[in-house]
């Protein structure tokens, strides 16, 4: 009797390569469309983080005799100083106490009067870099938030930075030369040097009511340090727009396709580009009034 022994026909070189062809053309698909789907659940926790923190606001205000919590700002820092929640005592220090000139302000105070929980709402979830120092887990790392920062290369190691722009928009307007869009009415606020202190050392306004905010304007929006291209919400790799949470507590997406006034359209293009690191506004310094009146025109 003969026998015959049968082994398994392995797969040859051209069929492997079809297979990998397959999975190449698989992941290339699929790959966006699971980006997409984060990208939509961190743009809907976003929404979240902003509709708690306008609602903080609003407590706070309740609280403090309608006083709104103080505001960093001055035109020549505008970027810098928006987003800025507490300068710590020392590196790596849970506060307080706090710097001389530390705070705590923006939305800093709402942290510290326990309106919001532990830091978390002041950052935008699409934001999860531990080396971007506007991400939560950038201050939560060696040490709890907000003593957490271990990048030896920071400049401002107790500078403790949000992932939101806090500017509300003053009731008071002065007709100001707006980069792209000419002659407008700003809404404006008092130079820190009136302030009382401490906030004239904390670089804040003199202090304002809620009352004296235009609560059909934009409270709080997905950081604003420039032009466009630096906007954490992406679709594809390409800056998508950003959340503005307003004075009653309500969060609008703000989408560049679906604005092209406020982001795409020549004047507010051109408006983007001299808020930019290199841009600095026209002569005489108008990125400040340029910011102020971008954070006017988001629609509720």
């Amino acid at each position: 009797m003969k026998y015959s022994s049968k082994h398994a026909k392995g797969f040859t070189l051209i069929e492997l390569l079809v297979v990998i062809a397959i999975i190449a053309i698989l992941a290339a698909v699929l790959l966006p469309v699971l980006a997409s789907a984060r990208e939509r659940a961190a743009r809907a926790n976003c929404v979240n983080n902003l509709r708690q923190d306008a609602v903080a606001v609003s407590l706070y205000a309740s609280d403090n005799s309608d006083f709104m919590p103080p505001l960093k700002y001055r035109d020549a820092n505008f970027a810098d100083y928006v987003y800025q929640m507490m300068i710590l005592n020392a590196p790596n220090t849970p506060p307080p106490p706090f710097a001389s000139n530390g705070g705590p302000y923006n939305l800093g105070i709402l942290w510290y009067d326990n309106l919001i929980g532990a830091g978390q709402t002041a950052y935008c979830p699409s934001d999860t870099s531990p080396t971007d120092n506007h991400s939560f887990q950038y201050y939560n790392n060696s040490k709890s938030w907000p003593a957490g920062n271990n990048n030896p290369s920071d400049g401002n190691p107790t500078w403790v930075r949000a992932g939101y722009s806090y500017c509300p928009s003053s009731k008071t307007t002065t007709l100001t030369t707006v980069d792209g869009f000419g002659r407008q009415q700003v809404p404006a606020w008092a130079d820190y040097t009136t302030s009382p202190e401490p906030f004239k050392t904390w670089v804040c306004v003199p202090p304002f009511k809620q009352t004296s905010v235009d609560l059909s304007k934009s409270t709080i929006v997905d950081l604003v340090t420039g032009n466009i291209s630096g906007l954490i919400h992406k679709s594809r790799n390409y800056p998508a727009g950003l959340n503005a949470a307003f004075g009653d507590g309500h969060v609008r997406w703000q989408g560049i396709k679906a604005e092209p006034g406020i982001f795409t359209s020549s004047s507010a293009a051109t408006l983007w580009n001299s808020m930019a690191p290199t841009g600095g506004g026209t002569p005489g310094g108008s990125a400040g009034a340029d910011f102020r009146y971008l954070m006017s025109l988001f629609v509720p």
